[in-house]
């Protein structure tokens, strides 16, 4: 996947996978902010790598993403 000016970048969901592995406050924070931008569909391909590639962190994810619904009442439905 590639920006407009030709760089690479890294997909949303394998971003939220890679800050929610790390754990650390900024990340959990940085989660948020990206789970503000996604709708239902893009949040659905997120929890689906997450169970993929991270299944004990499952909960987590889902935890955020209604944290992050309620915060700025975006629909607060993690389950696919």
């Amino acid at each position: 996947m590639y920006d407009c000016a030709g760089f690479p970048v890294l997909a949303r969901q394998f971003l939220i996978l890679m800050k929610l592995q790390a754990g650390r406050a900024q990340d959990i924070a940085d989660i948020t902010r990206l789970l503000r931008r996604t709708d239902h569909t893009e949040r659905s391909i997120a929890r689906t790598t997450v169970a993929t590639y991270a299944p004990d962190l499952i909960d987590d994810f889902d935890a955020l993403v209604v944290m992050t619904g309620f915060e700025f009442r975006t629909g607060s439905s993690a389950t696919t």
